[in-house]
């Protein structure tokens, strides 16, 4: 599985180079212009493999350092989504947190990996004509991060395989290591936080995650607010 998805972007960087190296004087500066960005995306692709495959072994191992402070959750998600939407800017990502939400006892760069991997993996399995939403809300002690995704939802007979390495399932649209769940669960976890998902089949699919609070305080405001990435 690893040898297939490091291949294939590879063989992309090789060809693209390829043609620039035969060919750059003949290329108008768009397609030159294209086939960089075409081997940047390509790079992108192999350095996610590889820092999955990294967490992946640390995490197998109880070597995957933990640094736990308090963090303001809603900007890890507002970050995490400018990146993405970078990277998909045909995308809608909208954010809606409950009003003063408390911060979360967690570490900053791990959280940051949860939530690039949920929105990511809700990116992939929708289409593009379709919004992710990411809600946070407070939950008794905790914060519940939830991104839902419409679309093709999760097939009964494939939700036994999410939060399994290297899972595929078969509505997938864009590029993944089949890892991004699986390393949630063990990083929401090991920061004593839990994970799952609902799903209707053919319609929608979310999932959640849940980080303690830094300290207990009383029930939020209902309200909200939304911030629409596009």
């Amino acid at each position: 599985m690893i040898a297939h998805e490091m291949r294939a972007p590879l063989a992309t960087i090789r060809g693209a180079v390829g043609l620039l190296a035969e060919h750059h004087d003949r290329l108008l500066p768009e397609r030159r212009s294209e086939l960089l960005d075409v081997i940047d995306d390509a790079t992108l692709q192999v350095n996610r493999v590889v820092e999955d495959l990294m967490v992946l072994s640390r995490l197998n191992d109880g070597e995957l350092a933990f640094e736990p402070e308090a963090l303001d959750l809603v900007k890890i998600v507002r970050d995490a989504a400018r990146a993405l939407n970078s990277r998909y800017p045909n995308r809608t990502i909208t954010i809606a947190p409950q009003d003063d939400v408390p911060d979360v006892r967690a570490d900053a760069i791990r959280t940051r990996q949860i939530v690039n991997n949920l929105i990511a993996n809700a990116i992939g399995y929708s289409e593009e004509s379709t919004d992710v939403i990411v809600s946070i809300v407070t939950e008794g002690n905790a914060v519940r991060t939830s991104v839902y995704n419409e679309g093709h939802g999760i097939a009964s007979s494939e939700q036994s395989k999410l939060f399994l390495p290297f899972a595929m399932l078969s509505e997938r649209t864009a590029e993944s290591t089949g890892l991004g769940l699986f390393i949630a669960k063990g990083l929401v976890e090991a920061m004593d936080g839990d994970i799952g998902f609902t799903s209707e089949p053919g319609a929608n699919a979310v999932f959640w995650f849940t980080l303690p609070i830094v300290a207990v305080r009383a029930p939020q405001s209902d309200a909200y607010r939304a911030d629409v990435l596009n």
